[in-house]
């Protein structure tokens, strides 16, 4: 998609994770913790999973499906396994879809500039930055076929963005007076949230090609390594 920060080193990053983990009430050593906010800069957050900030409280989603070392160990290494959430999280995540819509939007823009049909132009760049190769000519008429068929289906207008939160409500139990209280806490990371690309950003073509991007993302000659 053209996201990934390729920098060597430098201090971990935090990626956007699921809302659920991300704001789930964590203590350590008898304080509570604070939530887990993703970097505000896009160019922060897409880098190498090697360099994600590991927290014991704190498993990422993704990389728990596909067996990531277990922090409790010094010397654990990642299992290999092949289970259906692997394949639901890598087609339902917003991050998947998100990845999808960027690739989608590089290749109608590279495509654009020159003679001939735009559609075709696009595919073939898609075909080349995710298989690494040429499309053959029946390929380019399913999947001309198949995008004509989404664009039909989808809204003219798509959904609003959705917003990060800003504060975080806490309800929690005093430890010496049993008393219970509540509190907000303030997500100051997220005040300066700069989202990736959302589908209200391109028209009703690009986000239909997007959904075609994420077919290609998960094919077995993309995904798996022979």
């Amino acid at each position: 998609t053209g996201e990934l920060n390729c920098d060597v080193g430098g201090v971990p990053c935090r990626p956007e994770i699921n809302e659920e983990v991300a704001l789930q009430p964590r203590q350590v050593m008898g304080a509570f913790a604070s939530a887990w906010v993703p970097n505000p800069k896009s160019e922060q957050r897409h880098r190498r999973s090697l360099y994600i900030l590991k927290l014991r409280g704190v498993k990422h989603p993704m990389l728990e499906v596909f067996n990531t070392p277990a922090p409790d160990f010094s010397c654990e290494r990642r299992e290999s396994s092949t289970v259906t959430p692997q394949a639901l999280n890598l087609f339902n995540s917003k991050n998947s879809y998100d990845r999808s819509l960027a690739l989608a939007q590089r290749a109608w823009e590279e495509s654009s500039g020159e003679t001939g049909n735009r559609d075709l132009r696009a595919l073939r760049r898609i075909y080349e930055l995710v298989l690494c190769r040429e499309p053959q000519p029946e390929e380019l008429d399913q999947v001309l076929q198949s995008w004509g068929s989404l664009e039909a289906s989808l809204p003219a207008e798509a959904r609003p963005d959705s917003k990060v939160p800003l504060t975080a409500s806490r309800e929690a139990v005093e430890e010496l007076s049993g008393e219970r209280f509540m509190y907000d806490e303030v997500l100051y990371a997220n005040q300066e949230f700069e989202p990736d690309l959302q589908p209200n950003d391109v028209d009703r073509h690009v986000r239909a090609l997007g959904d075609i991007c994420l077919v290609f993302l998960n094919t077995n000659e993309f995904v798996y390594v022979y």
